[in-house]
């Protein structure tokens, strides 16, 4: 589980939601109990911080405080995280729209194995503006169906959720696995 906040200009991206990492991120090499804490700015660049977690009833306990905490005051407030209320050059941020946020994904769907699926999904996500890093069919089934992984480069989630859309829609398509950020 990953929780991400962003200042960006007049936007400010905060989420929380699983990612699968990157080896290559420092992130990547935590484990076990251990939490990490990784920062982004000038002029550090990048800073990590790691220890052990408080373990998951407390953690849990702790995020649903948090989640009614922040629901109750969305009702009596237009800046209810409180990055948006102490920081005055903030006061005009807005959280920035989920769909604008940008991000590589995994997709893992299940299609019928036939001549052209591969390039079909290919076209789908080029119409939406995604580019493909890896396209990997891991099987034929004896029901006639393959599994294909695809990884995208970085994207807009509205833009791939536009083309998951579309790849549901289609009659080659089976099933829409997993849909998977990815942090780099």
């Amino acid at each position: 589980l990953i929780g991400l906040a962003c200042n960006c200009g007049n936007e400010i991206d905060v989420r929380v939601h699983p990612m699968l990492v990157s080896k290559s991120h420092p992130i990547s090499r935590i484990d076990g109990v251990l939490n990490a804490v990784a920062i982004e700015g000038e002029p550090v660049n990048r800073v990590m911080f790691s220890g052990p977690g408080a373990g998951k009833f407390p953690t849990a306990s702790s995020v649903v405080g948090d989640i009614m905490m922040i629901a109750h005051e969305m009702d009596d407030s237009d800046r209810p995280l409180p990055i948006m209320r102490y920081d005055k050059r903030r006061e005009d941020a807005k959280l920035k729209d989920i769909k604008e946020t940008v991000n590589k994904y995994y997709l893992r769907v299940t299609t019928n194995n036939t001549p052209g699926v591969i390039g079909e999904l290919g076209t789908i996500c080029g119409k939406n503006g995604i580019n493909l890093c890896s396209v990997i069919q891991k099987g034929v089934f004896d029901d006639g169906s393959a599994t294909i992984v695809l990884l995208t480069e970085a994207a807009q989630e509205g833009n791939v959720m536009k083309a998951v859309e579309e790849m549901a829609a289609s009659p080659k398509m089976r099933k829409i696995g997993n849909i998977i950020r990815v942090m780099d």
